[in-house]
């Protein structure tokens, strides 16, 4: 990350280097300074993609990330958070086979959960248990906890937010509503969302602190 910023600050025209600071500042937690790289490097490049429509979602600006959802899966989520669920049905229904397998599996897993297929939609995210990336497993906890599944989603957040700093965006969803009734969830925010661990304070110390983050372009 810190390397990322430095050629950013070096290279400041460059836009895909401003692209991937929308991803890298979203997983550091920096939701601001995410959508701050987006801007700029569609400053640079209007038609450059960039990964700012989940950094709008996870902000609860669920018009400005269907404005940039690329792909199906967090435009069908975006439009069943402003409770447009028979779009989200339209939108996942035309997805096949041929786009990535996990693909295939998030966009079945929610298309069952707005059909009220509950225990179906369970089983399907659940072949996702292994995927590697922590925003993913994110969005594994987040739709069992809409599902119920209040105990196996803490086991998927507490593994995601090792990598995945969401501070803020855990705090929208399913998983922080129910806080109040689970002190499990309640020992997992108390444990996470407080202070930046070690490793977050070292990289905003090394970049001067958290403001250079909302001033982008760096």
């Amino acid at each position: 990350m810190v390397r990322l910023v430095r050629r950013a600050r070096e290279r400041p025209s460059d836009p895909e280097l401003f692209a991937g600071l929308t991803y890298a500042a979203r997983y550091c937690g920096l939701l601001q300074a995410s959508v701050a790289a987006s801007e700029h490097a569609a400053r640079l490049d209007p038609a450059i993609l960039t990964s700012a429509a989940h950094t709008f979602y996870l902000r609860r600006d669920y018009e400005r990330a269907l404005e940039f959802a690329a792909d199906p899966y967090i435009r069908s989520l975006a439009l069943v958070s402003l409770g447009r669920e028979a779009e989200a049905a339209a939108v996942l229904e035309r997805i096949d086979q041929s786009v990535a397998k996990n693909m295939v599996i998030y966009a079945t897993a929610l298309l069952q959960l707005i059909r009220h297929q509950h225990a179906e939609s369970a089983d399907t995210i659940r072949a996702v248990r292994r995927f590697p990336d922590p925003e993913g497993r994110y969005h594994v906890a987040r739709h069992l906890a809409r599902l119920g599944e209040m105990e196996e989603a803490l086991s998927y957040l507490d593994e995601a937010v090792r990598e995945f700093r969401l501070r803020a965006g855990i705090r929208a969803r399913p998983l922080a509503r129910s806080a109040s009734r689970d002190p499990g969830i309640r020992h997992a925010h108390a444990r996470r969302a407080h202070a930046p661990p070690p490793r977050d304070r070292q990289l905003h110390q090394r970049l001067g602190g958290p403001g250079p983050w909302h001033r982008v372009p760096l």
